[in-house]
């Protein structure tokens, strides 16, 4: 069913162009190798697709893992802040079937009207096994966007129908992901077999590594801690696979502490709110959550307690960005956390918790 209709504020500047209507089915790589900036990549040219839409265009998407679904059905979109907040809830997960994606990406366009211009546009990180489609309704695939894993970017245009329409929509996706091209190269932080890279002493007792995974919890007497980097960091970009589970009404509660004077990216229950505040920036003051560095759509964008999630974390100049499971969950900026320090995994005290990170990787900016 279309989605409800609302004047769209002005036409893209070379669609203005065409007289006729056009039908975009995006399908869109969701597998878990797209987790991170591939998928932040794939989410913004999707997103920059929808903004260029004429009322008389139709548009579908398509997200792909090990299955495929059809989340936004073929038809008109002019509410397009819908389609757009509906992009943004897309999460990594699963293997890639490239069949299944295409398949319904096929299906929709021949869902229009004979005769209309279809433009069927795939976004992935997978091996391009798709074949033509039968001769007696063809459906090519004119755009598709490989997003590498290690940030290199390929525009493959198959069977164009229109080069000038294929070529604008190369150049305006394509610049869509530029940001890509300046992705920093990520180093182990946690070596996954001790604690090199970390301020050992007194860590033993409350941090452990078992099988490339690196365990924090409390001792008998509920002591907190922090394990401490031997590094100080002021520009940088952290990723790491975490999970938790908590075993009381208190919960897990637990962070990443960066710069000075001491911002804190929770991760678990909020000791003062007594509410899951994960992915929200943490300062201390008043109010200790300021509301522009929550992550008010976490809960959606988290797997349930106790699977893993992917948190990227990004301080760049009083700027501070946290994504999960690829997808930019908050954004705060404060000029008075400037100073470099080193990074701190929390163990809370007074609280029953364990958590668990892997898979921790760093690079400076």
């Amino acid at each position: 069913m279309p989605l409800p209709v609302t004047p769209s504020p002005r036409k893209s500047s070379f669609l203005a162009k065409i007289s006729h209507s056009i039908a975009f089915s995006v399908v869109l790589d969701r597998s878990g190798s797209m987790s991170g900036d591939p998928l932040a990549a794939a989410l913004r040219a999707a997103k920059t697709v929808v903004q260029n839409l004429r009322r008389e265009d139709n548009f579908s998407l398509i997200p792909f893992d090990d299955a495929a679904e059809v989340v936004i059905p073929m038809g008109p979109v002019s509410s397009k802040q819908v389609v757009i907040d509906r992009i943004d809830r897309i999460q990594t997960g699963g293997s890639t079937n490239l069949t299944a994606g295409s398949t319904l990406g096929r299906d929709e366009l021949r869902s229009t009207p004979a005769g209309t211009d279809r433009r069927p546009l795939l976004l992935t990180d997978g091996l391009l096994n798709l074949n033509p489609s039968p001769p007696e309704n063809p459906v090519s695939w004119q755009l598709i966007i490989y997003i590498s894993t290690r940030a290199k970017i390929s525009l493959l245009l198959l069977l164009m129908k229109s080069p000038a329409l294929t070529l604008a929509f190369s150049i305006l996706l394509a610049s869509s992901l530029t940001s890509l091209g300046a992705e920093p190269k990520l180093k182990p932080l946690f070596n996954g077999k001790d604690l090199t890279h970390f301020k050992a002493e007194g860590a033993s007792e409350f941090w452990s590594v078992e099988k490339g995974v690196l365990i924090g919890q409390n001792n008998a007497a509920q002591k907190g801690h922090y394990l401490w980097t031997e590094k100080e960091y002021g520009d940088f970009v952290i990723e790491f696979d975490v999970r938790w589970k908590g075993t009381t009404e208190r919960g897990v509660d637990t962070g990443l502490e960066m710069r000075k004077p001491h911002l804190q990216l929770q991760l678990g229950i909020s000791g003062s709110l007594r509410v899951d505040m994960s992915g929200s920036f943490y300062t201390g003051g008043k109010p200790a959550y300021p509301e522009a560095g929550q992550a008010k759509d976490a809960k959606k964008l988290m797997k349930p307690e106790g699977e893993w999630n992917t948190f990227r974390i990004q301080a760049k100049g009083n700027t501070f960005t946290c994504w999960i499971n690829g997808v930019k969950a908050s954004e705060y900026t404060d000029a008075k956390f400037a100073g470099a320090a080193p990074l701190g995994l929390q163990i809370h005290g007074s609280v029953v918790m364990k958590c668990e990170y892997r898979n921790m990787k760093i690079a400076e900016l």
